[in-house]
């Protein structure tokens, strides 16, 4: 190919790309916000699966966090009682993504008993309702340009629950789920 045509197959490139547009950055994250913070049923199941592939099953966890097209899991180590490793799964560049990460061992955890407390299994839990789970916080929480920043699943209390935080630009506000994913009330349990 002759210089003059490299030139305008160049050219030509550079003019189709830009006529595809790109995204900014704020765009991308203002986009993400008005479809509930990028936390959905979807990238749960991923990241469980992705969980199941490296380990063979999905072990009992202590917390599993999502935030923006990233998830945490702390996870028991299988095989152990008293031992807890963190994984983390991203589906975004932007976000830290590329798959599951190499497991970081969690410190402090306490012995088997207490540990056992503060554990919860995986299919006790409605992750395929995050996408409800999600609308119905933002819904509640009412906020002008509220959008979900954060779902956790945890067992802090007696029962594992789902709580998510709901944040805008002035005020947060925290909602909370049965693991079936139905909203708590003040005094459920």
């Amino acid at each position: 190919m002759s210089g003059g045509r490299r030139v305008l197959v160049v050219v030509g490139a550079v003019v189709l790309l830009a006529a595809c547009g790109g995204t900014s950055r704020s765009d991308f994250e203002a986009e993400i916000q008005s479809r509930g913070g990028g936390l959905g049923s979807g990238l749960a199941l991923d990241a469980l699966a992705a969980l199941e592939a490296e380990l063979g099953e999905v072990p009992p966890l202590r917390s599993f966090t999502m935030t923006n097209g990233q998830v945490s899991m702390e996870v028991l180590v299988p095989g152990t009682d008293d031992q807890v490793d963190t994984y983390r799964y991203g589906t975004s560049g932007l976000y830290g993504g590329g798959g599951l990460s190499a497991p970081t061992p969690v410190t402090g955890v306490g012995g088997a008993q207490a540990l056992r407390r503060s554990l919860f299994r995986t299919e006790r839990v409605a992750f395929d309702e995050f996408d409800q789970v999600v609308d119905t916080a933002i819904e509640e929480a009412d906020l002008e340009g509220g959008y979900a920043q954060t779902l956790r699943v945890d067992r802090a209390t007696e029962r594992p629950r789902i709580t998510v935080n709901v944040t805008s630009p002035r005020e947060s506000v925290q909602a909370q789920f049965r693991v079936d994913g139905r909203p708590l009330r003040t005094g459920d349990g």
